[in-house]
């Protein structure tokens, strides 16, 4: 009665908890967060720049009368 299938699900319940096989565990949980964290990160701090920037042509404009974009003709 005891199929490969039965065995193979034992097995894999019953695993004993090596450092391997915790930080395989760990992995599994912390891969997605950093990529999710990563990418909260480069969005904010592709806005900073953004907004950094922004601010840096308001300044230009403002107090010397230069622009780094091109003007209309």
């Amino acid at each position: 009665m005891n199929t490969r299938k039965d065995s193979s699900i034992f097995f894999l319940q019953n695993k004993p908890r090596t450092v391997l096989y915790s930080l395989f565990i760990s992995l599994q949980f912390y891969i997605p967060c950093l990529f999710l964290y990563s990418f909260i990160f480069l969005v904010y701090f592709s806005t900073v720049l953004y907004s950094l920037f922004i601010s840096l042509q308001f300044i230009l404009k403002k107090y010397f009368n230069y622009s780094t974009v091109v003007r209309d003709i």
